[in-house]
């Protein structure tokens, strides 16, 4: 999601926004998985990675596969993160819209909560039910958008500086005329003007921006050298998933049951 500028001159509008192309035809021609082409034989709809597509559905059974689309945050807190898992979720006031090929229409995607939400923004915290794609998609080989945009501000964190400590090497002529890499210590910071003041194992100095440090830093993990990411920021996530009940879950989790998933290691 991006911060979105208002030229509508409408009240009240939407402060961040998102637009992302999903092509199954591309997808399925560089996918292992959707080379087998069947057909549902009540609707005669394809079966492309063995997905009902176009029909809807009021509960899942084992085996099932959906499109589903989720947003996944980019920035949480550590409470955050012991609290509860981070899938849907969404932006305060999210709005979902669906366009299909060349259709005029766009879809009004609606977004179900597990729990009856406040109204108050900062009560705005619920997970949702998993928003299923599915019904709205039946011909795989159009092309369709997802378009989102939400209430909640897409903002920069502020930068924080290199700690004093952090290593740097760069290159200097020695004297004889030879270009060879000098060691260097981040000595001091300069707040006001942004400089970091940096001596070298020769015991010259001199002041970088931060742009320059992070050319020359020794480890690219020294003291904040990544910018952070955006507070309020989500990944946009459009996936084919497989439905598994909670027994059969536990079964394979547990050893009971032969798994035919793998749980990548942390």
């Amino acid at each position: 999601t991006a911060s979105c500028k208002d030229d509508t001159g409408v009240s009240n509008p939407p402060l961040s926004c998102a637009m992302v192309t999903v092509d199954l035809a591309k997808e399925g021609r560089n996918s292992t998985f959707a080379t087998t082409r069947s057909t549902n034989e009540e609707t005669g709809n394809s079966r492309v990675w063995g997905v009902d597509w176009g029909e809807e559905t009021k509960s899942y059974k084992s085996g099932d596969r959906r499109l589903l689309l989720r947003t996944l945050p980019l920035s949480r807190s550590s409470k955050e993160s012991r609290k509860r898992a981070d899938c849907h979720l969404w932006p305060k006031g999210t709005f979902v819209q669906l366009k299909i090929g060349d259709e005029i229409r766009e879809h009004v995607v609606k977004i179900t909560q597990r729990q009856q939400q406040h109204h108050e923004p900062k009560k705005w915290s619920g997970q949702s039910e998993a928003l299923d794609l599915t019904p709205y998609v039946q011909n795989t080989d159009l092309p369709f958008d997802v378009k989102l945009c939400c209430r909640e501000a897409v903002r920069r964190q502020e930068v924080q500086p290199y700690g004093i400590g952090a290593k740097v090497t760069k290159f200097f002529d020695d004297g004889s005329g030879e270009m060879r890499p000098f060691s260097g210590t981040v000595v001091n910071y300069d707040s006001k003007y942004k400089l970091y003041r940096i001596v070298y194992e020769d015991e010259d100095e001199e002041e970088l921006t931060r742009e320059e440090v992070s050319g020359i830093l020794v480890t690219k993990s020294d003291h904040g050298s990544e910018d952070p990411p955006t507070v309020g920021s989500y990944a946009v996530m459009v996936a084919i998933c497989e439905y598994a009940d909670p027994d059969r879950l536990f079964d394979e989790l547990t050893g009971k049951r032969v798994a035919n998933f793998v749980i990548p290691a942390q």
